[in-house]
């Protein structure tokens, strides 16, 4: 009984994953590819390729990982790295299910399929780099507790070296942009003011106005609004606060009549990367944007957006 207790908890711990036919990782190494200088800068690790691109695995735990290099991936996912002992503990089970042990895998876009991806929410994902053809890397990971042991026990016995395991998995995306030339790091995530901006840019049939509130809505027109969004959702972090309240004063507002809210832009000084969303119902957030250049102020942005549209 208690052997099917622990096998039923993995059974709900885990999330289905749909994936295409899968290959097994091949090192570097054993293929006689790539330049000894690329081994020399990960001396301790095994260095796992596919399609010319290379992850590197620390000797330390590649016997302890399973890393899969699909082909021709209908999601372009590229590397798959899961603990090994998940997999063989959930094939001894007898059930027939994906995802156990799932650390992450890197996968790769075109730009046009990254701005589809970025409508929506995207849990577990986040955009890591680019490369100079243009395409998208992806780092993505569980949202729940993939391990699993045939008995509460052994899972107890060897929580230890998951933990490690998961720790790695989260400097891997870093070992990843190092070991690749021509990635250039970028990241794009979606809270709430990403996804409505991305959707005002990207969703086919989205209306919207950008406001001030002396000079009322200004429509679209010809105005392309990517450069805009671009500016104000790359290589940001937007951090959702739970206490505080929006400050008085001027602000530019991004209307959305089928989401039904609007995202309010501040203008003030030593506010300008304070964002509002307002919805029909009345209800409020208030988020705070922090830029890796330490320069973009969003408030300012959407400032330039309007006066773009009013010309």
């Amino acid at each position: 009984m208690k052997k099917q207790l622990c096998i039923l908890l993995a059974v709900l711990m885990l999330l289905s994953v749909c994936g295409a036919a899968f290959a097994e990782g091949v090192p570097v190494a054993d293929k006689k590819e790539k330049a000894d200088s690329k081994q020399a800068a990960f001396p301790d690790c095994i260095l796992f390729e596919n399609e010319g691109l290379i992850l590197p695995v620390p000797d330390s735990y590649s016997a302890l990982l399973t890393v899969m290099t699909p082909r021709d991936d209908e999601y372009g996912e590229l590397f798959s790295v899961s603990e090994t002992a998940s997999i063989e503990a959930a094939e001894a089970t007898g059930l027939d299910y994906d995802g156990a042990g799932w650390l992450f895998s890197i996968s790769r876009v075109t730009e046009d399929e990254l701005h589809q991806i970025l409508c929506y929410y995207m849990f577990g994902s986040e955009v890591i780099a680019r490369d100079e053809q243009g395409m998208y890397y992806l780092f993505d990971h569980p949202t729940d507790v993939r391990i699993v042991r045939e008995s509460y026990d052994s899972m107890d016995e060897d929580i230890q070296i998951w933990s490690e395991l998961n720790q790695w998995a989260w400097s891997a995306k870093d070992d990843f942009l190092s070991a690749n030339d021509g990635l250039r790091p970028e990241s794009r995530s979606n809270s709430d003011p990403e996804i409505y901006l991305s959707r005002a840019a990207w969703m086919d049939g989205e209306n919207y106005t950008v406001s001030t509130l002396e000079d009322g809505p200004r429509e679209p027109g010809k105005t392309d609004p990517v450069p805009f969004v671009e500016k104000l959702t790359t290589n940001v972090y937007l951090e959702e606060l739970d206490e505080g309240t929006a400050p008085d004063g001027e602000f530019v507002s991004l209307n959305m009549p089928e989401e039904r809210l609007r995202l309010d832009f501040f203008l003030d000084e030593g506010n300008e990367n304070l964002i509002r969303i307002v919805t029909d119902d009345g209800s409020e957030s208030l988020w705070k944007a922090e830029y890796a250049d330490g320069t973009t102020k969003a408030g300012e942005v959407m400032l330039d957006w309007y006066k773009a549209l009013a010309a």
